[in-house]
């Protein structure tokens, strides 16, 4: 954070994702937020407090979004073994408001500063012709994720976002219910992943257990001709005290847009 209040790319995204040509780099990866004041980080979702253990991983919400700039684009290498291939990267900075749970036995809303940069050109090729497909240097508007909120999906009290690309379809919660949180479900999580042909869904649901972990099972399901309601049905194992599958259990997830 500059001392004028604007947020620029890290030099370390920045590096990360450009070259001292000005070309994308090779396979690299950073998704970190942080706190104005460096107390809270969250690190591919996972969010720490200063001077918590290693391996502590703290429940919290998001609640609002709000994009400063991005850049995407993919490289073409002339390296033979490339065949041609696309490697995309992405660099994305953006600010984000979440809520900790349990922050002394109550909850705390703090302002996050965050980074992503991402690129999946291979180490052993160049970047000998970079494409940008998308350039936005101006802040979009700010998203909510309270439940509810214009623009979201929710589903059983939670506030949800569906991403397309292509026939290729992912639900996940932003803003999860409190109870969730106590079971491992983090913001960003997919709870569906899957694909639509037509008004049809098909694809894989997730469900969290405390004592079992992430449990998966089939599902498929229609999209309502409106466009506001999908919903899903499959059937869940059932797991006894050892987490073995004992039977199943019929699920209907209903998911409806704001």
């Amino acid at each position: 954070m500059s001392p004028s209040g604007k947020f620029y790319l890290s030099a370390l995204a920045v590096c990360l994702i450009m070259g001292a040509n000005g070309r994308a780099m090779a396979g690299d990866y950073a998704n970190e937020c942080k706190s104005s004041d460096g107390s809270y980080r969250i690190f591919d979702g996972v969010l720490e407090k200063e001077g918590d253990p290693a391996g502590t991983s703290r429940p919290y919400r998001i609640i609002e979004d709000h994009i400063l700039s991005e850049t995407e684009g993919y490289c073409l290498s002339d390296n033979p073994e490339s065949n041609g291939a696309k490697f995309g990267y992405l660099a994305r900075t953006w600010r984000q408001t979440i809520v900790i749970e349990n922050e002394d036995s109550k909850s705390r809303t703090v302002k996050m500063s965050c980074e992503l940069a991402s690129s999946g050109l291979p180490a052993a090729f160049n970047c000998d012709r970079d494409i940008v497909t998308k350039s936005e240097k101006s802040p979009r508007p700010v998203q909510s994720w309270q439940v509810g909120a214009t623009g979201t999906w929710s589903h059983n009290g939670s506030a949800m976002k569906l991403e397309a690309d292509g026939e290729n379809r992912r639900i996940l919660y932003m803003n999860p219910r409190v109870n969730l949180l106590a079971v491992g479900v983090r913001p960003d999580a997919a709870l569906f992943e899957g694909v639509r042909s037509g008004n049809t869904y098909s694809g894989t649901a997730r469900y969290w257990s405390k004592q079992c972990g992430v449990q998966t099972f089939a599902v498929t399901g229609t999209v309502s001709v409106d466009e506001r309601t999908v919903t899903l049905s499959g059937d869940a194992p059932k797991l006894d005290k050892a987490c073995a599958v004992t039977g199943q259990s019929p699920q209907r997830l209903v998911f409806d847009r704001h």
